[in-house]
């Protein structure tokens, strides 16, 4: 997926799931895999198939439930998560499941006393303690969610996640060099680029342009092979105003993914803006040769 070869990843999902050991939790990481690359749809279809063979049935309530929070339907979700605690009541994660669908739907007060009473069950269980930094941050309590993050880190301290939502914190109280300074330490602790893609579009979403395009060009020897960090990063520049950096930033991503139309389009549109008029022609040109069934490239 992480190479856009979508059909040979469908290919090697329908091998594992005609494999008579059939392995759940490795079938749940492909499911967020799915989803972390927009295949939503796949992504439910493969985890009803899943949780329908899964011999664990509460472990199969609770892959349904995940991906009703996953698809914003969360009543759902809590009718799920409920049947897997029915059958196994110290379950924690259909527990911090039903939590954040609470958060979404009751409100913050009962998403609140679940969290709590499962941490005077054990005060130190990082699954627990992250939902409840969750919390404090959809309520703009920056600074609780912070003493969390770093009360994470002293129980857990080569926790990447946890070092990334220090940094998301960081910025949304306005600290971005030190906001950045922890992504840089998440990424020492864990370089895979899941996590990377994960911060640059955090950044994005928060219009940190420049620390976005510094952190690319810091680990480009690491992750610049990714089409997707240079397509993310020609967005952020694009919704900036710096045309011709983002028309630079989807060369990059062409170059690797050269049979992606809509990277061509957006090249494209990139250059116009630029008033790079002739390249713009060439890669509105190279779109519609990659996909010319596709309507919005003949405009």
């Amino acid at each position: 997926l992480n190479d856009g070869r979508r059909q040979d990843a469908e290919h090697t999902l329908e091998t594992l799931m005609g494999s008579a050991d059939l392995d759940a939790v490795d079938l749940e990481r492909c499911i967020g895999a799915l989803r972390y690359h927009g295949m939503n749809i796949e992504a439910t279809n493969l985890t009803r198939r899943v949780s329908a063979r899964c011999i664990d049935r509460a472990y199969g309530e609770f892959l349904l439930a995940s991906d009703d929070l996953a698809n914003g339907n969360y009543r759902s979700a809590i009718s799920h998560a409920n049947s897997a605690l029915r059958m196994e009541k110290s379950f924690i994660r259909a527990r911090c499941l039903r939590v954040k669908a609470y958060l979404e739907t009751d409100g913050v007060t009962k998403a609140m006393q679940d969290v709590n009473r499962m941490l005077d069950e054990d005060p130190n269980d990082i699954n627990v303690l992250d939902v409840k930094k969750d919390i404090h941050i959809a309520i703009g309590q920056y600074e609780e969610a912070l003493e969390i993050c770093d009360l994470m880190i002293r129980i857990d301290p080569r926790n990447a996640d946890v070092m990334k939502d220090r940094a998301i914190v960081l910025g949304l109280m306005g600290d971005h060099k030190g906001s950045l300074d922890s992504y840089r330490e998440a990424l020492n602790i864990r370089g895979d680029v899941r996590l990377f893609i994960s911060i640059i579009t955090e950044l994005l979403r928060q219009r940190r342009v420049q620390d976005l395009r510094h952190l690319v060009d810091d680990f480009d020897d690491v992750f610049g092979r990714s089409t997707l960090v240079w397509r993310l990063r020609g967005n952020a520049e694009y919704v900036a105003g710096m045309y011709e950096e983002a028309a630079t930033s989807y060369e990059r991503a062409v170059e690797l993914s050269p049979n992606e139309g809509d990277i061509w389009h957006s090249k494209g549109l990139a250059e116009e803006a630029a008033k790079m008029y002739r390249e713009a022609e060439d890669s509105f040109g190279r779109a519609l040769l990659v996909d010319l069934d596709n309507t919005e490239y003949w405009i």
